[in-house]
Formats: C-alpha cells, structure tokens, sequence
C-alpha cells in the first residue's frame, strides 16, 4: 500500500513542477522562481517520495520515519549529481510490491536522467550568467542602457539608441531563452546589437560596478506596468545616490505619476513615458499645424471639424487634446467622437465634467474657451446608422464638412480598413479631408505609406504610431518637444519641478505644443518681449492663452472652484479658482498670461 501511495503522490509532485514551469509570466511574490526551478523541485519532490518506500523497509526501531526520510533525501540529491544508482531501485521494486512495480521502475528511470539534465541546464545558465557580468565589467567606462525586459518595444528602442551612441553598451535583464520563434528572433536581435543578457530580474543586480563618470540609464520597459512601478521603487532606492542616472518607467497607470512624484528621487533623473500622450502630442507637434491650413471658411471663422473613431487609448487622448490645441483667433473647432462602446459618453463627462458641460462645450464665448464636442456612443463604424450620421452633419451645412479624421479602433488592420473606407465615403461626398490612423507594426506601416488603389489614385492616409516611430530616443528621450516644453518652463519653475510633477511636465508641454500654433497663425506680438507689447497685442495674447488654458485645465478634469480667492484652488480635487472667463481675471493673472505667451 506505501508504495501505491508514494507512487501517486510522486507522479503528482512531477506534474505539479511541470505545470508551474510552464505557466506564463510570474506574480511579484515569485520574482526568484524561475520556470527550471519548479521542475528542480518538483524532480526532487518526486524522487524523494519514490525513494520513502524503499528505505521505509531497510529501518526500524528509534527514529525511523526521520532517517527514512533523511536518507531519501540523500538519495534524491544523490540524482542531481549523477552520482545515483539505479541498484536499489531494481533490488527494490519486484512484483512483491503489486502491479505498479513496472511504471515505478519507469518514472524512477525517467528521474535518474531528468535531474541530471536540469542539473547540466542550471550549470550552463550560471555560466552564462557570469558571462554577462564579466562582459559588462568590460563596459566600464562606456554609457550603458539597462533594460529591465527582452520584447519588440525594447528591441526597437535599443535600435535607435545605438544608431545615435554606437560605443553605448546594451544591457538587457530577465532574459530566458525558450525554443519558440519569438524567442529566438528577438535573441538574434540582441546578437547584432552586440547586447549583454542577464536572467536575473533588473532589482537583483549590482550595476553600481561601473565609472562614476558614464551615464547609467534604466529603462522598465516590461509589459506588465505594474511591475513597471515596482521596480522603479526598488531601482530609486537602490541608486538615488549615484549621479549621472536616469530612470525611464513606461505606464499608462495614473498611480505611477502618484508614487513616482512622491518619493525621494535624489540625484536620478525619473521619467515616466506615457505612451499614448507621447504619440499623440508629438502628432500635434509636427503635424498639427496643418489642421488650421486645411480649415474652411464659416460665416463667422474657420472651421476645424474632427472625426474621431475609437474613444479608446488614442482616440480618448485625442479627443482631449484638440478643444486646447485649436483654440485660435478666427477658428472655431468642432469634434465628434464615435465609439461602439454604449457608455463612452458616460465614462467620458464623468471623467471631464467641465469640458462637456453644457456652460462651455458649444457656448462659443470669446472671453472662454470655444468648442463643441459631439459624442456618439454606441455606435458602429460598418453600420449604415454610422454613414447617416456623418451624411446629416455634411447635410446640415454652416461648413461641417470634415477636415480631419482620426481612426483608433485598438487594431491596426481595423484602422486600415475603416480608414480606407472613410477615404471612400468622402469622395462620393466630394471632400477631402486629413485621414490620420494608427498602425503599430512597423513592417505593414511601412509598406502601406503611399498606397493607391488598383487606378492609381492614392488613398491619403497618414499612418502613425510604427514601433521604430513611438520607441525611439527622439520620441521617448531626447525629444525635441520635450526640451521645448523645459525651456519654457524654466521662465517661472526650475528644471527639478518640471521632472518630479507630471502636472508641471503635461503643462509645459501643452503650452510649447500651443506656442507653435500661435506662430504658425502669426499671433500679433508673439515675437516681442512682454514689456514691449501695445495694450492690443497683449490682451489678445492674455485672451486667447486663458482660453487655451481653460481648455487644457478641463480637458485634465478640472473644475471651477466656486470662488475666485485663490485660497479655494484644491488640486486633489481638481478645482481651481482661475477656471474662469478671461474679463474676470485679475490683472496679476492676465499678466502670467502674456508672461507664458512671448518670448
């Protein structure tokens, strides 16, 4: 009966380590247990039960369970080693024993070669592990970028920033190589990189073995952002002391801005990448001026009429932006958004009340910012329902043709074919409006610039968003924008603000983004310095920057405060007391005003 009973409990202990082998990704509680460390212990687990029985038999008296124990034990480390024999299983296991002597005797040979096998592979991978850490010693005095994981994103930001720092070394932690295709592409990636891997989790390693004088860059780049978090906690900890350190954490995660802000960074330099709001406002900053050129003629001002499709990532981000973003004298800007989500109106006042509250969103005051935002939840884009709506608004004339449409549905072959099917629409309405869409694989963003149907009249769609585009060190760290935006913002705050609070960093770079909008426009007095305006060219400036602020502010959640004393400003509840028409400014206010705008 023990040996039925150790031989069930064998077999289960050998599957157990299988399956947590193979199971995917890891939680934050098992960072140092790896897939090969499962199958160790299970291995263990089982020949240790399997040997029980057996030694059960060989002692009585005192002690005996211990010692049974203990030298089943001895024997299963003995495995590990190959230094077991296989005598005592053959001796052992007869038909006395029932009918499970022969697959007794086959797991137990399955054992004897799988541990030594497992203990070949963890051999191999310290090795291979001290070969990553004598490489990067060779990296001494070099600038090093240590990515915390192996994926297409890191791969592609590795690319570009060895293109621009060719003596720069790569550094990539958390790596395990497995037998599928993807794995195996991505190491011959690294290969040509010339990148150093670790299997080691980017917390456990000592990088502090390195030239006080060269840059140590760490970018958490993983696709669980979460883990993103966590291990920039650790890391800030960890090397808060040490000049010439940078930190890059990717999260779209509203708690990352709170727990990153809050903590004592000392001498590191932390980032952190939104990658929405990065793709889109850099869109705005090369592109964007283009919406005012391609805007037409109203009865009062020009019109600037979006379509968005998809109120997800992009299109949410989007739909934010531009109520700010064209605020200018002599336009006015109207947006509909469509969404097949049957509560994204909902979600969407609830998060930004002020924005779509009937007082500023179509009230067109000029003192105030002007816009109107229409949103169709619930809506399909194949949908005949879908054609009617955007039929009715062209129907209904006063220039509501589209200028500009923005197709973000989360899938790249979605947009291409929605945007493609846009194109169709508008020409059979006899408009030709700006097509902008998201397509993320680089290979197919590529080859779909300059298509043209099988007449050869070309499509105009302006694909954006390739992972060559978004991770790249002109996007993600040495933006030309982003260095802008500090510049501008150095004129009231210093460098430590604009870095530490996101709030400070969001609302320069909306500021630099508006500023180039302004001059493209040829804003009166935009290339003086504020004391040299005329009372006309400063209150026009003053305006319209409150305008664009108003706008900007509740496209960030906030709200009016309720009182103009400043003592009302609560920024955890997002109020502020200045979320007012530009004629109720004091003059201390409209002075920051034209204080931001000139030069």
């Amino acid at each position: 009966m023990i040996y039925t009973t150790c031989f069930v409990i064998a077999i289960l202990f050998l599957i157990a380590g299988i399956l947590l082998a193979k199971r995917p990704g890891k939680g934050s509680g098992s960072v140092l247990i790896r897939p090969r460390n499962w199958m160790i212990m299970g291995v263990f687990a089982s020949a240790t039960s399997l040997f029980i029985p057996i030694y059960a038999q060989v002692f009585s008296g005192s002690f005996s369970g211990l010692k049974t124990l203990l030298i089943s034990f001895h024997n299963a480390i003995r495995l590990f080693i190959v230094d077991g024999e296989f005598n005592i299983i053959q001796d052992s296991i007869t038909e006395d024993v029932g009918g499970i002597w022969v697959p007794y005797s086959i797991l137990a040979a399955i054992l004897y070669v799988l541990a030594p096998i497992l203990t070949f592979s963890l051999i191999l991978s310290l090795i291979r592990n001290a070969h990553a850490y004598i490489t990067y010693l060779f990296a001494y005095f070099k600038d090093v970028y240590i990515f915390s994981e192996l994926n297409d994103e890191s791969i592609a930001l590795a690319k570009s920033l060895k293109a621009n720092h060719k003596h720069a070394a790569i550094v990539y932690t958390d790596v395990f190589e497995t037998n599928d295709e993807k794995s195996y592409e991505l190491m011959q990636k690294v290969r040509r990189l010339m990148g150093i891997t670790f299997k080691s989790d980017v917390e456990l390693i000592n990088f502090r073995v390195h030239s006080k004088n060269r840059k140590l860059t760490f970018i958490l780049i993983g696709h669980d952002e979460a883990e993103n978090i966590r291990q920039s906690m650790t890391l800030i900890d960890k090397y808060r002391g040490r000049e010439h350190t940078e930190l890059y954490v990717f999260s779209d995660m509203p708690e990352g801005e709170l727990l990153i802000s809050g903590m004592d960074k000392g001498n590191i330099k932390v980032r952190r990448i939104n990658g929405t709001s990065t793709l889109i406002n850099r869109y705005l900053y090369e592109h964007g001026t283009a919406l005012f050129d391609e805007a037409i003629e109203g009865a009062n001002a020009k019109h600037i009429n979006a379509l968005i499709l998809g109120v997800g990532q992009y299109g949410k981000e989007m739909l934010r932006a531009l109520p700010w973003f064209c605020q200018m004298d002599g336009y006015r800007v109207y947006i509909d958004a469509y969404d097949a989500q049957k509560d994204m109106a909902e979600k969407f006042e609830a998060d930004y009340p002020e924005l779509m509250s009937a007082e500023h969103n179509g009230a067109f005051d000029p003192e105030d910012a002007e816009y109107e935002i229409s949103l169709h939840p619930g809506m399909d884009a194949d949908t005949v329902t879908f054609i009617n709506s955007l039929t009715e608004r062209i129907i209904l004339g006063d220039c509501r043709d589209t200028t500009f449409a923005f197709v973000a549905t989360g899938d790249d072959n979605e947009n291409v074919r929605i945007a493609t099917k846009l194109r169709t629409f508008f020409e059979r309405k006899g408009i030709h409006p700006r097509i902008v869409t998201i397509v993320q694989n680089s290979h197919v963003n590529k080859g779909l610039k300059d298509i043209r149907n099988y007449s050869g009249q070309p499509y105009d769609i302006q694909f954006i968003g390739s992972m060559e585009e978004v991770y790249s060190e002109e996007s993600v760290m040495n933006s030309e924008l982003e260095q802008d935006a500090l510049s501008r913002h150095l004129r009231w705050g210093n460098e430590e603000d604009f870095w530490r609070y996101e709030y400070n960093y969001r609302s320069s770079v909306a500021t630099t983004l508006h500023a180039r909008v302004k001059k493209h426009c040829q804003m009166p007095g935009l290339d003086k310095r504020e004391e040299e305006l005329t009372p006309e060219e400063r209150a026009a400036l003053e305006r319209l920057e409150h305008r664009r602020w108003n706008a900007y502010m509740r496209a960030e959640g906030y709200v009016f405060s309720g009182s103009k004393d400043p003592a009302s400003r609560n920024d955890l509840g997002k109020m502020h007391h200045d979320l007012i028409p530009y004629k109720y400014l004091s003059e201390e206010e409209k002075r920051k005003d034209s204080k931001v705008t000139t030069f």
